[in-house]
């Protein structure tokens, strides 16, 4: 199961940057937009990689999946 979580989370962390550089781009958003949008991503990315792969307790899931959630939420 780990392996089929790592190898999601490498595809995501790889290509939703890419598409969101092309759409920013083709949008014509300015610089500083787009690079923030592009770390809101990635930020949520690890946020769901650690949640994901954390055993301590269903509590740190439910905060990591919350501060993913704010993170979409104030890059919006």
């Amino acid at each position: 199961m780990t392996d089929l979580l790592s190898s999601f989370f490498r595809s995501l962390a790889f290509t939703t940057p890419l598409l969101l550089l092309d759409l920013a781009l083709l949008s014509g958003l300015p610089l500083i937009t787009t690079v923030m949008l592009i770390l809101a991503d990635i930020a949520m990315i690890v946020t769901g990689l650690f949640s994901a792969f954390n055993n301590s307790s269903e509590k740190t899931r439910w905060f990591m999946y919350a501060v993913s959630n704010a993170v979409s939420r104030v890059s919006a």
